[in-house]
């Protein structure tokens, strides 16, 4: 269920941009309603209606995931905090300053935060997160868990880039189709680089676990 949630927000994305291409009168109510709600009397140009449409109902996607997870009683993760508040005030900025490349930036801000959380987390606090995320489920020496955090680090910093990049020398509509296909394919490679390299290094139990074995067996 939480999988097919983490995918909700940018498949309304997705849908939301090119729904609005299909029926642009009602995107344009949609999103003339919605400046309304912000005091903004001013319409937005049509070239920027499918944009500001599948921008405002991923905003409304995101706030339903929270809310789902909250209704469910499943704990809401701090990534998943972090994100909400980022989309809900750019999404607004989007419409307040009517410029639908501020939310562009979402994604290479989320990437670029997310680098830096586990950088602080390894060079100022001394903690591992990601082994905080996975100890209990992967045996790894510390040399590797370190690399493994790292390599999430250099993953997020280069994401960052590359969506700034498409951004920035493609059109609109490859932007929309890379962030929805084009990542996250990025991301399945590279987790299954990763669980390769891991299960190269894993090992078969925690030395605390063979001991306890041990002085049972006595």
């Amino acid at each position: 269920m939480k999988s097919l949630l983490d995918l909700f927000p940018l498949v309304v994305f997705f849908g939301g941009y090119y729904g609005a291409k299909a029926w642009p009168d009602a995107a344009a109510s949609f999103i003339g309603v919605m400046l309304g709600l912000l005091g903004q009397s001013t319409p937005l140009p049509t070239d920027q209606l499918a944009m500001a449409t599948a921008t405002q109902l991923a905003m409304f996607a995101t706030i339903a995931q929270v809310a789902i997870l909250l209704a469910a009683r499943h704990k809401v993760d701090k990534v998943l905090w972090i994100t909400l508040v980022i989309v809900v005030a750019m999404s607004i900025a989007t419409l307040v300053f009517h410029d639908p490349a501020i939310i562009k930036w979402r994604s290479t801000l989320l990437d670029w935060l997310f680098g830096l959380i586990l950088l602080a987390g390894e060079f100022l606090f001394g903690k591992n997160l990601i082994r905080a995320m996975l100890g209990g489920q992967l045996s790894l020496p510390d040399d590797i868990w370190r690399q493994v955090n790292l390599s999430w680090v250099g993953y997020f910093a280069l994401s960052g880039v590359l969506n700034l990049f498409v951004a920035a020398r493609f059109a609109e509509e490859t932007w929309v189709n890379f962030n929805m296909f084009g990542g996250p394919a990025i991301m399945v490679l590279f987790m299954l680089a990763q669980g390769v390299y891991i299960s190269k290094h894993m090992q078969e139990e925690p030395v605390r676990e063979r001991i306890r074995d041990r002085s049972d067996d006595l």
